[in-house]
């Protein structure tokens, strides 16, 4: 809605007023004529200073932006709670435009109201975003808070790092405490999984439960149906 402020114009009226004084006509109150001296005028000199200019030090800090990576909290370059527009553009950079946008919808699995997907890649879950309108990790906002990998698409990640090929010794070095046990979903199959904090999860596939063996696929935060 525009603001309208009123302006206020004040006109001044100034009223002459008559006067039958001599003096308006240039008499003086005696008969003696008025001598009227002339005006002397005075030039003083201008003085100029140039001040000295003041030269101050700035220091300017660079921070390096973070390498892309998995974390429980985010994704390095992204992290959990913040606005999709922003992350979207972030992942944009990296892998070019997204292959599948879902727009909000309703997903009765995942935390919130609505929820969108948003995927880089050439299948389905190469590389997910998750968004939610729920308070995860901010009240105020829909924002960021899960994702899901499958390796398909390469990703600027390279072992020891975690990612797709990472070896359980490996995986166990980056997170110590991570928890390696049979799937409780498919029998025979093995999953790791790292909690961090609340909502700041880590975990995926195996491809069994050996210290060569290697990380299948990467999901991070809650998800949905977690």
């Amino acid at each position: 809605m525009k603001r309208i402020i009123p302006i206020l114009t004040l006109i001044l009226v100034a009223a002459a007023c008559g006067d039958d004084s001599p003096l308006l006509e240039g008499e003086s109150s005696s008969s003696a004529p008025v001598a009227t001296e002339a005006p002397t005028t005075t030039t003083v000199p201008a003085t100029t200073t140039t001040a000295a200019p003041t030269t101050t030090a700035s220091t300017t800090t660079t921070r390096e932006p973070e390498p892309f990576r998995f974390e429980p909290d985010g994704l390095g370059v992204v992290h959990f709670g913040q606005i999709p527009k922003n992350v979207i553009a972030e992942m944009t950079a990296i892998f070019g435009p997204p292959t599948a946008d879902s727009g909000w919808v309703e997903e009765p699995l995942c935390a919130g109201e609505l929820n969108r997907f948003v995927e880089f890649g050439v299948e389905r879950f190469d590389l997910q975003l998750i968004f939610t309108d729920g308070d995860l990790f901010a009240t105020d906002k829909a924002h960021f808070y899960a994702y899901r990998y499958n390796g398909v698409t390469p990703v600027p990640v390279a072992p020891p790092e975690l990612t797709v090929g990472t070896t359980i010794a490996q995986l166990q070095d980056l997170y110590p405490g991570v928890e390696i046990m049979e799937s409780p979903w498919v029998g025979g199959e093995y999953v790791f999984q790292y909690i961090a904090a609340e909502y700041e999860w880590l975990y995926g596939n195996l491809t069994g439960n050996g210290l060569d063996d290697t990380v299948a696929s990467i999901e991070g935060g809650i998800g949905c149906a977690e």
